[in-house]
C-alpha cells in the first residue's frame, strides 16, 4: 500500500529544486559575464576555448581581414 501524497510531495520538491538550481546558475553566469568590461571569451580558459572552437586569435583575425580588404 503506497501513499500517493508523499510521492506527489517528493515530485513537487524535485521540480522546485531543479528550477531553483537553473535560476541560480543563470544569475551566477550572468553576474560573472557582466562583471568586467571584457567579454565572456576573456573569462573562459584556453582549454575550454579549444574544445568549443573559439581559438581564433586577434592576429589571425587581422590577417584574414587584411586579405579580404586587399582583394580587388
Amino acid at each position: 500500500m503506497t501513499n500517493d501524497k508523499f510521492e506527489r510531495a517528493a515530485r513537487i520538491n524535485k521540480t522546485k529544486a531543479f528550477f531553483l538550481t537553473v535560476a541560480l546558475h543563470v544569475i551566477l553566469i550572468g553576474g560573472i559575464s557582466s562583471y568586467g568590461k571584457g567579454s565572456v571569451a576573456d573569462l573562459v580558459p584556453d582549454k575550454v576555448k579549444s574544445l568549443l572552437g573559439w581559438e581564433q586569435n586577434s592576429d589571425q583575425a587581422k590577417d584574414k581581414n587584411d586579405e579580404v580588404a586587399l582583394r580587388p
